[in-house]
């Protein structure tokens, strides 16, 4: 029993009658889609007329990567979760799905460019890297597509250099690993072995859970005779022993370049720690309320130990009126120039998030560093509403980033929540506390 797409199953499990539906030249523009409804219901794939740049008139029909991009999204829908339709809604999870079906499209076609032909591209063809040469890490999970402010979703108003999650282009990172992979294993070994991991990979995964049903698959399907070589090309992509995140749903990751034969280091040295009970002093705080009022930032009680806070003390919310409200807390200066280059440094945190309940896209908190003396920002993480999508949020969440890239320099740690626009800012906002910078020693 596989899930396959056709007429007839010849009494060999699953539900017939599902025969796949497709359309070219439909009366969409610029896209192509493949929409898996369950066993038994066949699956409605579009290949449509792409007009970018201008006047080109492209047929995606024609373009075998997108052909293969797109049929494989059938693929993993009926085999991810055991035929569990919609089991790739995720934020990590819905990036997997668009990887896979952009790995098995370049390693059908022997060639690391999507898409060359509908794109008019021949560098990188419809994606943002040549998988090659793609430098992506998992670290780079949610932290890809903007400035934001380049996207126009705050009618013009600059959002200070925010990315946020997008399946397409987090979808290059696992993508990239694979084409690593494919590179070590060879076609057929490859394309079997994750066709196999897709089997027990479970609803709506992580990253990390694929990495690990890749395992599993070598395991079950070979004996295990690949597994030192996978953790090789694990770590060096970031998804190493040590690497961790929450479900698929999680915008936050934790980059470890370990293996299990050479895990990181458990002990931690502090560097940095602030647990928010001797007041703002030291941190910076800048922002727009909305209201004529300072930046919102401020320390607080509300929800049991003291924590830095974005919202209005009395009235438990960040509500602005109509109007887009924001605003960054940033450390003091943290010393890390002895740290040697190769060592791991760590950021944690504790926080609360409560925000818009409609969209992944407003009201979000960004984790990020500053270097002191130019004034730049590297995002580390797009932190979502605890509560959306039904994830719960009742209590403070523990995070850890790797921000190793930083030793050997000064950095501040930077905390900035976004209105972007004007609509649904009652929520209560963000918590931070016990903010610790450490590095790993023996």
């Amino acid at each position: 029993e596989a899930g396959n797409f056709q007429t007839s199953n010849f009494n060999r499990g699953g539900v017939g009658n599902d025969p796949v539906l497709a359309f070219a030249q439909d009366a969409e523009f610029n896209n192509a889609f493949f929409a898996t409804p369950e066993d038994g219901f066949s699956p409605i794939t579009s290949y449509n007329l792409f007009t970018e740049p201008p006047l080109r008139q492209v047929d995606s029909a024609f373009d075998a990567d997108v052909l293969y991009h797109e049929y494989v999204h059938g693929l993993t829908n009926r085999l991810v979760g055991t035929f569990n339709v919609g089991a790739l809604s995720g934020f990590q999870s819905a990036a997997l799905g668009e990887g896979w079906s952009d790995i098995f499209a370049v390693s059908i076609t022997n060639d690391p460019i999507v898409g060359e032909y509908t794109a008019g591209d021949e560098e990188k063809g419809i994606r943002t890297v040549n998988y090659s040469q793609s430098p992506l890490v998992f670290g780079d999970f949610g932290n890809r597509l903007g400035p934001l402010s380049a996207l126009g979703l705050s009618a013009g108003i600059a959002l200070d250099m925010t990315f946020i999650p997008e399946e397409h282009q987090d979808g290059e990172l696992w993508a990239t690993t694979l084409w690593d992979v494919r590179l070590r294993l060879g076609k057929e070994t490859f394309e079997q072995l994750i066709t196999d991991a897709l089997k027990v990979t479970p609803s709506n995964p992580s990253i990390l859970d694929a990495r690990d049903a890749i395992l599993i698959a070598d395991v079950a399907s070979y004996g295990g005779a690949h597994v030192d070589a996978l953790w090789t090309i694990f770590a060096a992509r970031g998804m190493g022993f040590s690497a961790r995140t929450g479900s698929g749903e999680d915008t936050i990751v934790f980059q470890a370049f370990d293996t299990p034969s050479q895990p990181l280091l458990l002990n931690k040295e502090s560097l940095f720690f602030d647990d928010m009970s001797r007041g703002i002093s030291g941190w910076t705080v800048t922002g727009v309320s909305g209201r004529g009022e300072p930046p919102l930032w401020h320390q607080s009680s509300r929800r049991g130990s003291f924590a830095w806070y974005y919202g209005r003390e009395a009235e438990g919310n960040y509500f602005s009126g109509t109007f887009r409200n924001y605003g960054a807390i940033t450390s003091p200066v943290i010393d890390l120039t002895s740290v040697p280059r190769d060592s791991t440094i760590t950021l944690e945190f504790d926080h609360f998030m409560r925000g818009d309940p409609t969209s992944p896209l407003l009201d979000n908190g960004y984790v990020r560093i500053v270097d002191p003396a130019s004034g730049t920002v590297t995002q580390l993480a797009c932190v979502i509403n605890h509560t959306l999508g039904g994830r719960g949020g009742q209590f403070f969440e523990h995070e850890e980033l790797n921000i190793s890239r930083f030793a050997g320099q000064t950095i501040q740690v930077q905390f900035y929540f976004d209105t972007v626009t004007g609509t649904l800012n009652n929520a209560e906002g963000w918590y931070i506390d016990n903010v610790r910078v450490s590095r790993r020693v023996r």
